[in-house]
């Protein structure tokens, strides 16, 4: 229950952090992609995640068994100069795809 949207579809202009964007939904302690078209990222729907207040971030995709664990210590850094939280999952997911999901990653094999 904890990472399933509890909230639905909400239709919430978002103004404020806390709404979740177009495909994003809330569980009962994770922010959850529930659809990956909508949300325009790579993940599948269900990968659950939160972000930190120094550009940390984590999230778990069930779907391809993985777990990315991003730890960073950029306090008041502005995410449009520097949009190291918002490019992660689409770079993990870029590297997948080019090395056919569910396969072991590795940096040398990037």
């Amino acid at each position: 229950v904890s990472t399933q949207s509890t909230w639905g579809d909400l239709s919430i202009p978002n103004q404020i952090a806390e709404v979740p964007p177009p495909g994003h939904g809330f569980g009962l302690g994770f922010a959850v992609i529930m659809d990956s078209v909508k949300s325009t990222t790579l993940a599948s729907p269900g990968v659950y995640y939160w972000s930190g207040i120094a550009n940390t971030k984590f999230f778990v995709d069930p779907t391809e068994e993985l777990i990315v664990i991003f730890m960073t210590q950029l306090l008041g850094v502005d995410s449009i100069i520097l949009p190291i939280e918002s490019e992660l999952m689409t770079l993990v997911y870029s590297a997948m795809t080019k090395l056919n999901r569910k396969t072991p990653l590795s940096i040398s094999s990037l």
